[in-house]
């Protein structure tokens, strides 16, 4: 065989292998100190070139994704499943696509845990802001800490409230603001109704808004407005009226 200097040799150097059909030492890969062809399949690896933990025929100078350098042993050792980049000790710093980093463990998962919501733009689990308890977003608040209620409306600033707004009341079963029945202007649960929306009467003695006043009652129109009016009795027309406006 003719080597590189043009001298003929029964065994090729290293890092050069054997072209049997034209009967030369042919060059390796940079990478290869030793090869059986011009491809990056290695025997051995050329100097301050590692091999990949799991494929020895594959070297590289500088560890591919997944992988990082260890000086000690000469390879390039992977990474937990779903990092980008590592340490020794196996903590991820950077995550794969559809993986999240979890900051307190330094691990890369593909969820996060209830109190954080996933990054995408990042790759990283997020802290839900308080006072959300749980979240599956920046603006989207699943539950909220204590004496707080979720918000039927999904802003940034307002997704656990300390109190509800129009139409819907404090349910501390599940901590969130639950809506009123239709024709509640507000209420203190599904049942009990405070006040009325325009065209319905507010009847006192069962915490109910109704479109028409029952047998025996009528609303009192000039003492409540519209939107809030008390049925009241009127059994004996003989007697004074009982302005029971409470």
């Amino acid at each position: 065989m003719f080597n590189e200097l043009n001298k003929c040799v029964d065994t090729c150097p290293d890092k050069t292998w054997t072209d049997t059909t034209k009967k030369m030492c042919l060059p390796c890969d940079i990478s290869c100190g030793k090869c059986k062809d011009e491809t990056k399949n290695c025997l051995v690896c050329a100097d301050n070139y590692f091999p990949l933990e799991e494929n020895e025929n594959n070297c590289f100078d500088i560890c591919p994704v997944k992988y990082v350098r260890d000086e000690n042993i000469k390879i390039c050792k992977k990474c937990p499943e779903g990092c980008d980049e590592c340490t020794l000790d196996n903590k991820c710093f950077s995550c794969s696509e559809n993986y999240f980093l979890n900051k307190l463990n330094n691990q890369c998962f593909k969820s996060c845990e209830k109190t954080y919501w996933p990054n995408s733009l990042k790759r990283k689990c997020d802290e839900c802001i308080s006072p959300c308890k749980e979240c599956s977003s920046r603006e989207k608040c699943n539950s909220c800490e204590n004496n707080y209620f979720l918000s039927p409306y999904s802003t940034i600033e307002n997704n656990c409230l300390t109190n509800c707004p129009n139409g819907y009341y404090k349910n501390s079963e599940n901590n969130k603001c639950d809506p009123c029945k239709k024709e509640c202007k507000f209420c203190t649960s599904l049942e009990i109704c405070n006040s009325c929306i325009e065209k319905f009467n507010y009847f006192s003695k069962t915490n109910e808004c109704l479109e028409k006043c029952p047998q025996q009652y009528y609303p009192l129109n000039k003492l409540m407005s519209s939107s809030n009016l008390e049925i009241l009795d009127s059994m004996n027309s003989e007697s004074p009226l009982e302005w029971d406006i409470s």
